[in-house]
């Protein structure tokens, strides 16, 4: 197995213009005429963590700036001279929120990177240390998390790491393995290669789609689709599952043969969800081709156990579902989520529904997700994932970039996700920038 670690580097430089030997040029000058030199650029690639260079057309002088947060009596105390903060360079993979003086109103206003030179005539008249009384620092996920071609991501929190499980997006008989990816803060992650493959599945020949890793009892376990077998096969496929005792295996076939092997209500057995309710029941979504099921997982995962009325596959499609379901449960409330559309085309996107149980009955609310003509396309097929010491949610999703048309280019993206006062989801907006750091 090879582990291929990623990382998004950057710094976020400030600089000040000199008190004197200015003459020919105004701290005042407009943001085109203000340019970061090619010593600049080479300071802020240095692993000093303070630097001194020229900066924009006039010459400031400036200091490098790493993560965190700063109020101005702290810059002004870091080696500048003159207590005139003009202007920053931010660069790819940086946010930084600058905070305005209560006097002047209390505004905050975002910027990131790529931002060459951002001067505070984009604040307001007067310096920035005249109207800004703090800044924040942080550095971003980026979209997409990790290079290549993925779908289908599901992400899960195990110990003190986020783990990422997609499908390879590829043609269906390339599909023979799966990779898993793994970061403690959400901006760093690491590639475990062919976590399993159909070396260890000797059933699966093709389309290994859409994993799902739960933990219990110490053991982790993969619920996967493979072969895509349609309603009139004969051949064997359907939702397998493979155990390991690591999130990043090496994971080995569980029951030597698919969990489910057949349609049951119309929906193909591909796209599995497993989730551990309140009361400890495990309970496994599923299916494509218009239709989603709900099973009871029994206490060693070896088989189903049949809901009160003696159904063992419970019907819960909703409007318009095409594949893709999950859930989350919040403030009591269940939230049933899933793709719509044409998972190759522009339209596939993301809706849900809200009820008072796992089985439902659910409520459709709307859409959550969709593409954005001005970032991505054909955005959908997600996993949700929690914040265990707060509130804050983060929808993981695929999408694919504006100049591709080949509907396998797919790439792995996270946003924030957040409801309403009412407990309603509210749009999200994909987004280049990603997300904050966030450990665990």
């Amino acid at each position: 197995m090879s582990n291929t670690r990623f990382n998004v580097t950057g710094i976020v430089l400030l600089a000040v213009g000199l008190a004197t030997g200015i003459s020919s040029c105004s701290k005042k000058a407009p943001l085109e005429e203000l340019q970061v030199t090619t010593v600049a650029e080479q300071a802020a690639a240095s692993a000093g963590s303070v630097v001194v260079f020229p900066s924009c057309s006039y010459g400031g002088r400036g200091i490098t700036l790493a993560e965190g947060d700063y109020n101005l009596n702290d810059l002004l105390g870091k080696k500048i001279k003159d207590n005139d903060l003009s202007s920053a360079t931010i660069p790819t993979g940086y946010q930084v929120t600058f905070y305005e003086d209560a006097n002047f109103g209390g505004a905050t206003l975002v910027k990131t990177g790529d931002t060459p030179c951002f001067t505070s005539d984009n604040i307001g008249s007067g310096t920035w240390n005249d109207r800004v009384s703090s800044l924040k620092i942080r550095k971003l996920s980026g979209n997409p998390i990790f290079p290549g071609w993925y779908a289908d991501p599901e992400a899960r929190i195990f110990g003190n790491t986020y783990w990422v499980y997609p499908t390879y997006s590829a043609p269906y008989e390339q599909q023979i393995f799966l990779d898993a990816f793994s970061s403690p803060d959400l901006i760093t992650w690491t590639k475990h290669s062919s976590v399993v493959s159909t070396t260890q599945i000797k059933w699966a020949n093709r389309a290994m789609w859409a994993p799902s890793t739960v933990e219990k009892d110490g053991k982790y376990y993969l619920f996967f689709g493979a072969n895509d077998i349609q309603e009139s096969d004969t051949q064997v496929g359907g939702i397998g599952i493979a155990v390991a005792s690591s999130p990043g295996g090496p994971f080995t076939d569980y029951l030597g043969k698919p969990l489910i092997d057949k349609y049951f209500n119309g929906a193909q057995p591909i796209d599995q969800f497993v989730f551990k309710d309140t009361d400890g029941q495990y309970y496994m979504t599923y299916g494509g081709h218009g239709h989603c099921n709900i099973v009871k997982l029994n206490s060693t995962f070896t088989g189903l156990d049949p809901f009160p009325d003696g159904t063992i596959y419970k019907e819960i499609t909703p409007d318009n579902y095409t594949e893709g379901s999950f859930m989350i449960v919040r403030n009591s409330k269940y939230y049933l989520m899933w793709s719509e559309g044409y998972w190759g085309g522009s339209d596939y996107s993301v809706s849900y529904a809200i009820g008072d149980s796992p089985i439902g009955p659910f409520t459709k609310v709307g859409k959550i997700l969709e593409q954005d003509p001005a970032i991505a396309k054909g955005a959908g097929h997600h996993s949700v994932i929690k914040d265990p010491s707060s509130d804050k949610w983060y929808i993981v999703y695929h999408r694919r970039p504006l100049n591709q048309t080949d509907a396998n280019a797919r790439q792995t993206c996270i946003d924030r996700m957040y409801f309403d006062a009412q407990g309603y989801i509210q749009p999200v907006k994909i987004t280049n920038q990603g997300v904050e750091r966030q450990p665990l």
